[in-house]
């Protein structure tokens, strides 16, 4: 049975072509489900990584970057969506600063 998404899910349209049934060709097993969800992540954090350390140092208010990064990808503007992107930014910032400290200590 196909998955419809739902509550908190996305659904992804797969192309149906003559020769080839979707509901066959395109299934995908539970662990090869949750690669394709980890490869989704991982691009989106490549994005929001992009899109916002880029302007960091120019705009001081973190949430008018949030809002604007949310806006330009048709992202729901509520709370819940920007406290999400908002960890996940922090997150990989925390890891990037960590990173930097690393290398300049192991440069003395």
């Amino acid at each position: 049975m196909p998955d419809f998404g739902g509550d908190g899910k996305l659904a992804i349209e797969l192309p149906n072509f003559r020769n080839k049934d979707t509901r066959s060709y395109y299934y995908l097993p539970p662990k090869a489900r949750d690669a394709l969800v980890a490869c989704i992540r991982n691009r989106f954090d490549i994005s929001m990584w992009q899109s916002l350390h880029r302007f960091a140092s120019v705009f001081q208010r973190q949430d008018h970057l949030i809002y604007a990064f949310m806006e330009k990808h048709g992202i729901e503007l509520t709370e819940k969506n920007w406290n999400a992107i908002a960890k996940r930014y922090q997150r990989k910032r925390d890891i990037y600063r960590r990173i930097d400290r690393r290398k300049k200590s192991s440069q003395k």
